[in-house]
């Protein structure tokens, strides 16, 4: 009983070691990179898919909202809000919405945020009245 707990807390074996090349530095850090930047690809697809999904669909709705006939508010004074804050609101809106979002993953993730920064400061400034 002993020798098996031992066993659990021996340190593993250490495994014969690799030895380089200075000159094959190069080349493995090449093939390393180039892994690594395949499995972040890979891993991210999912979200990056649904980000750009998501996109799709704000700009829709805000196409939508754009498009809808009003019905005349309670005061004047909010429809001229409304008539003059829409357009304005769907642009900002659709500078921010329109610009395509790259492949690269760490590229992807830069656009995206200064993308919903641009939503967030329209619906913060524009958009606070609709």
């Amino acid at each position: 009983m002993f020798k098996r707990i031992r066993s659990l807390f021996k340190p593993p074996k250490e495994s014969e070691a690799v030895v380089y090349t200075l000159g094959e530095f190069p080349s493995l850090l090449d093939s390393r990179e180039k892994d690594v930047s395949r499995i972040l690809s890979e891993k991210t697809q999912k979200q990056r898919n649904t980000i750009r999904d998501l996109r799709s669909a704000l700009k829709e709705l805000v196409q939508d909202l754009a498009s809808k006939e009003r019905e005349e508010a309670f005061h004047p004074k909010l429809e001229t809000i409304a008539k003059n804050t829409l357009p304005l609101f769907e642009r900002a809106m659709f500078s921010s919405l329109s610009k395509d979002l790259p492949e690269d993953p760490e590229m992807f993730y830069h656009a995206a945020t200064e993308s919903l920064k641009g939503c967030v400061k329209g619906l913060s400034g524009q958009g606070r009245y609709l």
